[in-house]
């Protein structure tokens, strides 16, 4: 996607000792340096950036000697590129950041996820949502639609989206990135971790037209980014696999991010070729709007591109008039459903109150009961 620098090697970050992690700092700091001088058309600068200074760079080395210590982990099989450091920066815009994060990997704690987001570095999506004359979208009678026309069912699973950021809201405020923690309990009871960071990029017209043409594998001389935003939701997003939940929630603190609201909900996921259909219910949040009194089922399409996105809509009978197509986060289709405490907030709290646990916790419990109940073969609200 970015510019080939095929000759740039990237330095043997490893480390041991405390005298060895500040070595391998420095070598990090140099490398992201070189890759970013080698990208000129990456401007995005953040106004805001978070300060590392060397008495927290020590007790972030005492917590990643404590994982290693503890975890006895492995080398992973993806390793860190000038690709992958180029990529972070368009994200976050703070160079200390993307340091941090790849000492983290370095370290093991984190790895680098083989998730397609990776590989694309977009992400575009459709939400589909029922009108409020009707009770939701029968998910049961979707999802037959979809198996009848050769789709595969990828997951289904409980979500635990946890978010965090600073008190002073450092990354919502400064350029629209989030820092998410995800959870999936899946039915056999396995549980996965993942770190995800997104940033929107609506404002920078330059950048978005090159990132997209390097998306769809073409230069284009007339890209109408208003046609593609008015019904695909564009963000830059990248993945990565959590190995010690518990020593990235220290570090987070330590750095003043902490988790300021959640959301649980009940994904099933559906793919054919290059498209997904993600078929979402949110249990026990009240919505006024909603005939049934509850937040109704809505769906969430991922797509290549808009005439993909809407070719399967059609395959599945997903076009009739009661269907609305909206670009907006989820917290769209909670102001439609005029629904009720959508998310659990914690502003005040973070992540060390009891209280934001026992909330979090007895939520995610009825959800995971609503799963092992086979909620997932009949939809039912």
């Amino acid at each position: 996607m970015l510019e080939q620098v095929a000759w740039l090697e990237v330095p043997d970050f490893s480390f041991q000792t405390f005298d060895e992690f500040e070595k391998s700092r420095k070598e990090i700091s140099r490398f992201v340096h070189r890759v970013l001088r080698m990208q000129e058309w990456i401007d995005f600068v953040a106004e805001k950036k978070i300060w590392i200074d060397g008495k927290k760079w020590q007790e972030i080395f005492k917590i990643i000697d404590k994982s290693r210590e503890k975890n006895n982990f492995q080398p992973w099989e993806i390793v860190v590129s000038w690709w992958f450091a180029a990529k972070l920066f368009l994200i976050f815009g703070d160079k200390q950041l993307v340091w941090l994060l790849l000492l983290l990997v370095e370290s093991w704690i984190l790895s680098i996820s083989d998730s397609r987001v990776n590989e694309v570095l977009l992400e575009l999506e459709n939400k589909l949502h029922a009108v409020h004359t009707k009770p939701g979208i029968d998910l049961l009678s979707v999802r037959d639609s979809i198996l009848k026309n050769g789709w595969t069912t990828r997951y289904m699973w409980v979500i635990t989206d946890d978010y965090f950021d600073r008190k002073d809201i450092l990354l919502k405020k400064n350029w629209w990135r989030q820092l998410r923690v995800r959870e999936r309990t899946l039915t056999d009871q396995r549980i996965t971790e993942t770190l995800t960071w997104k940033r929107k990029f609506w404002k920078l017209r330059k950048e978005r037209e090159y990132v997209l043409s390097k998306f769809f594998e073409k230069l284009w001389t007339d890209i109408d980014i208003e046609k593609i935003e008015k019904f695909m939701k564009i963000l830059l997003e990248d993945e990565m696999d959590i190995h010690d939940m518990n020593a990235l929630i220290e570090i987070f603190e330590l750095l003043g991010f902490y988790m300021n609201r959640s959301k649980i909900k009940l994904r099933a996921s559906m793919e054919l070729n290059d498209t997904k259909f993600e078929l979402e219910y949110y249990p026990w949040i009240k919505a006024s709007k909603s005939i049934t009194g509850e937040m109704r089922p809505f769906i969430e399409q991922e797509a290549p591109n808009l005439d993909a996105a809407k070719e399967q809509r059609e395959l599945i009978w997903l076009y009739w008039d009661e269907i609305i197509l909206t670009t907006s986060w989820s917290e769209w289709a909670f102001k439609f459903d005029w629904a009720e405490d959508a998310y659990m907030k914690f502003w005040r709290w973070g992540t060390l109150d009891s209280r934001v646990h026992l909330q979090r916790d007895k939520i995610k419990r009825e959800a995971m009961k609503k799963m092992y109940g086979w909620y997932f073969n009949n939809f039912q609200v």
